[in-house]
This record gives C-alpha cells, structure tokens and sequence, in this order.
C-alpha cells in the first residue's frame, strides 16, 4: 500500500535536470525503483485477484506510468538508468494489453523510442502500441476543450515532437491527423482550449511544423493545409521564439531550395581575392546548445591557430536561419558536433544537411560517450565517417591539436602559426570505435555536383531498386535494408572508398559478405564499379526520388 505515494515521491524528486538534494541522495537507488515500476506494469489481473488486490495493482502501475512520464521528460540522468532495462519493451507491451490508460505510458514511450537507433524496430513498437493515435487524439480533445488533468496541449506537442525525430513516426503522425486536425488549428488559433499560454503553443506548434518538414514527401499535405501563410504571419510577430522556430519550417519548407540556387549561382562569382580569402579559412561550428562551452573552447583554440570562426552564441533569432545559410555557403569546413541532442535538435539537422547539400567537407566531432550511436539522418550522414572525441575532458587536447592538424590540410589560415608537433596517437575514432587513424576524417562530396545531388536524394526504397537492377546478390539488398542504407549512405562509401580504401573494403565486406573480404573480392569488385557508375550518370531513372 505503500509503494504508490513512495514512487510519486520519488519521481517527483528526480523530475527536474537540476535535482532537489533529495533526488540527488534517491539516484543512486534508481536501478531498484525502476525494477519495481517495470514488474508491476508487467503484472496482469486475474480473476484470481480479488477486487482490493485489482484496484492496488491499477494503482500501482497508473503511478509507476506517471513516474516514467515524469523522469523521461525532464532528467537526463534518470533517462540513462531507465534506458538500462528493457522499458520500451514493457511499455509497448502494457499499451497493447490496456485499452484505456493514462497518457503517461504513451509519452514515457514517445521519450525513450526517439533515442532508439534501430528504425525498423522503433517502427514496429509505435505502430503496435497506438501511441501516435493516442497523443493525437489527447490534443483533439484538449483542443475541444476537455480537460485532461495535468496533460497540457505544449507538453502533448512536445510529446509528439519527440515522436517525429524518427521519420517514419512523422508519417504516422500526419495519418492519425497530427497536421491538419491540431498543428493547422493551432497555428490558427481555431481551438477552445482551457488554460494555455498561445504563444508559447503556436511556437511549439511551428517546431512540430519544421520537423515534419524534413520529409518531403510531407510537404505537399503541410501546404495543402495553408501552413505557409500562417508561418509568414509568426515570422513577422515580433516575438523572438515564435519568429526563429517559423523562420525554421519557411527554410525547410522552400526557402531552402532558393538559397541552394542562389548559392551555386554565385560559386565562381567572388571577384574580390580578399573577400574570397576570408572565405577560404572561414571554419563553421555547428552545435546544439547543451555542449556549448565546449563548443565555445574549440572556437578559441582555433582561432588561436589562424583560423576565422563562426559560431551562432545566440541559437534564437528570426534572422538566425538566414545567417546560418550563408555561413555554411562561406565556410571552407563545417565542424559538426555531433552528440543525441543535437541528432534530436531540428536546427542542427538543418544545418548539417544544407552543408551536406552544398557538397562541403565536414568534420565530425564526437560529445557523446560510447558506447552510443546516431541513427536516423545522422546516422546516415555520419555513415563509417571518422571523428574527432570531444566527449571527455581528458581527451580535449589531443583531440583539439589533431582537430587543427586535419584542418591545415583543408583550411588556408589567416597567420601561420608554430605548434609543436604532437606525439603519434589516435586522431579520431570510427562511429563503432573499432579503428584509428592519424589522417584527416574530413567527409566530402567528391562526386560531381549534378550527380551526387540526385544520389543524395534516393530514399531506402530507390537504393534497393538500384541494387536489385544491377544485379547484386540478394545477401546486399537484404543487408542494405536491414541497416537503412539510403543514397546519402552510399556517397558516404564514395568518400571512404577515396580516403581509406582498406577500410572501405573491410567495412563492405563485413556489411554485405559477413566473411572475410579476400573470400569476397569479385563481390565487392563489381559493387565498387557500380558505385562509380551511380555516381557519374545518376540513378536509374525508376529509382530517382
């Protein structure tokens, strides 16, 4: 009888990224708490139950919902020590079992499958458990004005927006109506719902708009809807949030494509060798706002070096977009940080895959500890790309002089400066920190620019019809659709086929062979030829996206 008010007591300690003393003194016993939670949702009732015993275990797992709502949401530590136990597999489980139950299960869920790398796995569990269904239907009814005790509509949009960092979740969003039966209304203010802030919603609203937005196969629906009028109309508010979040849908949404144009339009046009110069050793950090003081130490330690930095400090402005876009049109090298947030982050995969359309080389560095993984686009970005380990502070310095070593073979610095040269060690490590190397992992677009354009646009679909049509074994389709392998992928195998042969090769044959690559050779042969063949006439014309 005890355990329920005991987990609301200690969710409720360990619900905020900056913990009472208490939650403080209760983490460490975390493990034990969680163990518990996850039994009693397992837990069925019987009709050898009696009625009291019912109604404590109801009790008991309606809480041990709210306590992994509450921690999921808001504790970052807390989330790691859930993430430790099989939680997204007792939770998808408890929502096929209920057929009513608190939104608190849903949401836990929605939280914990956006940090999920595998896709297809992820995509099972949301569609089995209803819980895009389940938020959307919340938020109709809040917007009818029903409420819903603590659930509000920003948390519900919040909830869904987690939801949408896998893309294929943004599908399932949009068919059980997420676009035009909330997002449209909300932007309208065509609702009755009791007490909200509309600021605050309308802005929340935005950012769902401008994460749906990077599939585009959600754009003709988005502006069927009539988003666009209503975002131009944000843009112009005056309100700082409300501006930057409808500045980022516009970007994604059409804008961007005019600042690719105009971008190749002025490639050869600068004129000025000085401005060109400024041009030449002009390095981009692209970051997300939790590791910025880090981010903020590489800025001057490579602006002690020579090089011109730009780096967004402010990360909220309606102008912010634009000045984004034409950093990465003037910077030589983009250093993306890469960490789950910024994955997460909507700004930050604008970012990275307007310098990714623009063909620039890119410099991966690593702020997240191992042994964690992107997925998703950055995982599709990153591919077998090496980096650079900012994730510990014992690391910083090495990491920071073969940063700037790698960069001199890329960047022309303003002054040059005399370092000593450091020791023989790892310069960076592969994205399953297997291999080391002491060249620069700098991933380009060494294709040409028309090509590379349309290979980087064939989704998962068209890359198994290219493999298919030339004739590739089964095992590489198969092996190809099991890790998502998309066009963006395959240029990342150009680049690593140019960079590190070795480890192209090696790389290749444990993805489509499973067997030593010497075992291989015609196999891999005969892909590589293909690859180059993609690469310089396109792809074929049923598989173009």
């Amino acid at each position: 009888a005890a355990a329920s008010p005991f987990m609301a007591s200690w969710s409720r300690a360990l619900s905020h990224e900056r913990s009472t003393v208490a939650g403080d003194a209760l983490l460490p016993h975390l493990p034990q708490l969680v163990e518990a939670m996850l039994s009693y949702l397992q837990q069925e009732s019987s009709d050898d139950h009696n009625k009291e015993d019912a109604a404590q275990l109801a009790i008991l797992q309606r809480d041990a919902e709210l306590a992994l709502h509450m921690m999921t949401t808001s504790n970052e530590r807390a989330i790691k020590v859930i993430e430790g136990f099989p939680t997204v597999n007792v939770l998808a489980e408890y929502l096929k079992r209920h057929d009513t139950t608190t939104l608190s299960a849903s949401i836990a869920l929605g939280q914990l499958v956006a940090r999920e790398s595998d896709s297809t796995r992820i995509g099972h569990i949301v569609v089995d458990s209803g819980v895009c269904d389940t938020i959307v239907h919340a938020l109709q009814e809040l917007m009818a004005g029903k409420i819903l005790g603590m659930y509000t509509l920003g948390g519900l949009i919040i909830a869904s927006a987690c939801l949408a960092v896998n893309d294929n979740n943004k599908r399932l969003l949009h068919e059980a109506g997420f676009i035009d039966k909330v997002l449209v209304r909300i932007l309208k203010g065509d609702h009755q719902t009791k007490s909200y802030d509309p600021v605050r919603t309308k802005y929340l609203a935005a950012e769902a708009v401008w994460n749906l937005a990077f599939l585009k196969d959600l754009h003709p629906p988005l502006l069927e809807a009539g988003v666009v009028p209503l975002l131009e109309e944000m843009k112009q508010s005056g309100e700082e949030k409300s501006m930057y979040y409808a500045s980022g849908a516009l970007f994604e949404l059409g804008e961007k494509e005019e600042h690719i144009r105009h971008a190749h339009d002025h490639e050869n046009d600068d004129d000025d060798p000085q401005q060109q110069h400024s041009h030449d050793n002009m390095v981009m950090l692209s970051y997300n706002w939790g590791v910025q003081e880090t981010v903020v130490r590489i800025k001057h330690e490579l602006e002690a070096a020579g090089f011109t930095v730009w780096l967004d400090l402010e990360k909220m402005s309606g102008s912010t977009l634009g000045a984004m876009a034409q950093a990465v049109e003037d910077s030589a090298v983009i250093i993306t940080c890469v960490s789950r947030k910024y994955q997460e982050s909507a700004a930050c995969r604008t970012e990275a895959e307007y310098a990714y359309v623009l063909q620039k080389n890119v410099v991966p560095c690593m702020f997240e500890p191992q042994p964690w993984r992107a997925s998703g686009w950055l995982g599709a970005q990153l591919g077998a790309a090496l980096w650079y380990d900012f994730s510990d502070e014992e690391k910083f310095q090495i990491s920071m002089t073969n940063l700037i070593k790698a960069l001199n073979q890329h960047v022309t610095t303003v002054a040059t400066t005399t370092t000593k040269k450091p020791a023989p060690s790892p310069s960076a490590t592969t994205s399953d920190s297997a291999t080391t190397t002491t060249s620069a992992p700098v991933v380009s677009a060494a294709p040409p620019k028309s090509k590379a354009t349309e290979v980087a646009a064939m989704d998962q679909a068209a890359v198994q019809f290219w493999v298919k049509k030339i004739g590739l074994p089964e095992t590489v389709r198969l092996a190809f659709d099991k890790q998502s392998v998309t066009g963006r992928s395959l240029l990342e195998l150009h680049h690593l086929q140019q960079s590190n042969t070795e480890f192209y090769y090696r790389l290749l044959a444990h993805c489509c062979c499973q067997e030593d690559m010497s075992q291989s050779t015609g196999l891999l042969l005969a892909f590589s030829v293909h690859l180059r063949e993609l690469l310089e006439k396109g792809p074929p014309p049923s598989s173009k996206v």
